[in-house]
C-alpha cells in the first residue's frame, strides 16, 4: 500500500513537471515559429483572442509560402499557448 502512495505521488509530480516543461517549451516554440516572419510585438498585439481566432490565424500563416513546417502536435501547442495569453 505504501508503494502505491509513493508511486501515485511520483506520477503526479512527473505530470506537473511535464506540464510546466511543455508550457515553457510551447512558449519557445510559439515565439520561434511566429518570429520567423513577424515581430514579436505584432504577435503579442493579438493577445486576448480566443482559440478559434488563433487557430484561423495560425492556419492562414502556415499556408503561406515559406512558412515554417510544423507537425500537428506543434501546431496545436502553438495555438493553445497563444490562446491562453491575456493582454
Amino acid at each position: 500500500m505504501h508503494w502505491i502512495i509513493r508511486y501515485g505521488l511520483g506520477v503526479v509530480a512527473f505530470g506537473l513537471w511535464v506540464s510546466v516543461g511543455m508550457a515553457a517549451g510551447d512558449k519557445a516554440l510559439a515565439e520561434k515559429t511566429c518570429t520567423t516572419c513577424h515581430n514579436l510585438k505584432r504577435v503579442q498585439a493579438k493577445f486576448g483572442q480566443d482559440r478559434a481566432a488563433w487557430e484561423a490565424l495560425v492556419d492562414r500563416m502556415l499556408a503561406k509560402a515559406g512558412a515554417p513546417k510544423l507537425s500537428g502536435v506543434e501546431r496545436q501547442a502553438i495555438i493553445e499557448w497563444w490562446a491562453a495569453q491575456k493582454p
